[in-house]
């Protein structure tokens, strides 16, 4: 399950921008490690208005030196039960 919560945006047409903050919740494979980010877009659009030219996003820093850590730790897991798995086929020919 996942969403996404829009709190705020501002958009100033006679400088061509435009920021949103926002949250987003997810369910990861990580176990009871959910995915909950914070963040800032900064867009700035072509002169007419019609095109994005730069997204600038800023996040929880911290959130996602979290997230690297229950990713490889995640995939450690998985290789460990990947190696574990290939040694029984091998033992068993």
């Amino acid at each position: 399950m996942s969403s996404l919560n829009v709190y705020e945006v501002i958009h100033d047409v006679a400088k061509g921008k435009a920021c949103i903050y926002a949250t987003s919740h997810a369910d990861t494979p990580f176990g009871d490690f959910k995915w909950t980010n914070e963040c800032a877009a900064f867009i700035t659009l072509s002169e007419d208005g019609t095109k994005v030219q730069k997204i600038e996003e800023m996040v929880d820093t911290a959130f996602f030196a979290e997230m690297a850590k229950q990713g490889a730790a995640f995939g450690a897991a998985q290789a460990a039960e990947k190696a574990k798995a290939a040694q029984g086929v091998e033992a068993s020919a």
